[in-house]
């Protein structure tokens, strides 16, 4: 069995996160209770210990999931659960938009953060991961802003609330709850889940963040790979897959994921392309590979960049998770 509480304050100190204890705690239990390996345990903890910002398309991978689901599901209901400043339903806006006149909300208990949300007004940070083609397409330049185009605006919707106290007449089609549920009480997260159960349409998909996984989600939903990116749909009448049999499915993608994404980061690292290894470095991050070997080739890359500023921060990071490496600790020397 792997060591929960180490590898999670492994990831802590490594990222220098200040988090509540009770945060960690659940966390640490979540990760004991999965029961999955090394590998699969250190991205699902790393994952729930997330609570960076949001930005647009983040998680690119269950994007494009979400962009091939809608070409068949036409005049979609979108709900964000704890949808912050609305970059989530935004992003959501962009790509139904395609395909007919959804209809989005999102549920915020932060009435400032809703304010932003509804002004639709963000800084270019919040946009790095758009090309410029993109920017274009869906934002207006205001002054040192940008302000999301009106006619992404259509249907979209914001409110002040909390799924405990939220009612729908209808059900929805795709409901997000990325990077919230760990910052339940465990007394609180079962009536969360059955309330998610409720809104979501029979064929509907729930959205979970990358790389999180909870017992109580595995009791109710079933995992579906949609290309590279993993939602859930709600558990059929009889269902013969058990929990374990779901957790090897995921446990299975996480680390099948993580060696692609590895070995094609080595391939271009060898071939001295690495512009394009540290984006593809960056999107393995985003996707909550963490492994020794992609902080190796990160590193190389921004060296032969000459970025050093940057290879030193993320050395000095990785020399927390790996004190033993040889590779690291040459380049210490030289570097530090």
């Amino acid at each position: 069995m792997v060591d929960a509480k180490k590898i999670v304050q492994n990831i802590i100190d490594s990222y220098g996160l200040s988090l509540s204890k009770n945060h960690i705690k659940n966390v640490i239990d979540e990760v004991k209770r999965l029961s999955l390996g090394e590998n699969a345990s250190h991205t699902v903890a790393k994952n729930l210990l997330d609570i960076g910002e949001s930005y647009f398309f983040r998680d690119s991978h269950t994007w494009e999931a979400v962009d091939q689901l809608l070409s068949s599901i036409r005049n979609a209901k979108m709900l964000s659960l704890g949808c912050s400043e609305g970059e989530e339903v935004y992003t959501f806006s962009f790509l139904a938009k395609k395909w007919g006149n959804s209809y989005m909300l999102g549920i915020d208990a932060s009435e400032e953060r809703i304010n932003v949300a509804r002004a639709g007004l963000y800084e270019k940070w919040k946009l790095r991961k758009l090309k410029e083609k993109d920017i274009d397409l869906y934002f207006d330049k205001v002054g040192d802003k940008y302000a999301v185009k009106y006619v992404y605006r259509d249907n979209v919707h914001f409110i002040v609330d909390n799924i405990l106290n939220f009612e729908s007449k209808g059900k929805f089609d795709f409901i997000f709850a990325r990077r919230i549920l760990i910052y339940l009480r465990k007394e609180v997260l079962n009536g969360v889940i059955d309330k998610i159960h409720e809104l979501l349409s029979d064929d509907g998909y729930f959205v979970l963040g990358t790389g999180e996984l909870y017992e109580e989600v595995l009791q109710r939903f079933e995992p579906v790979k949609v290309r590279d990116g993993i939602l859930w749909k709600k558990k059929p009448h009889g269902s013969k897959m058990d929990i374990r049999d779901e957790k090897d499915l995921i446990e299975s993608h996480i680390v099948k994921t993580s060696k692609d994404y590895i070995n094609v980061a080595k391939e271009l690292v060898n071939s001295a392309m690495y512009n394009e290894a540290l984006m593809w470095i960056e999107n393995a991050y985003e996707f909550g590979v963490d492994s020794k070997e992609l902080v190796k080739y990160h590193i190389t890359t921004l060296l032969s960049l000459n970025r050093e500023d940057e290879a030193r921060k993320v050395l000095k990071k990785a020399l927390v998770l790996y004190p033993d490496d040889t590779f690291l600790s040459s380049v210490s020397k030289v570097i530090l």
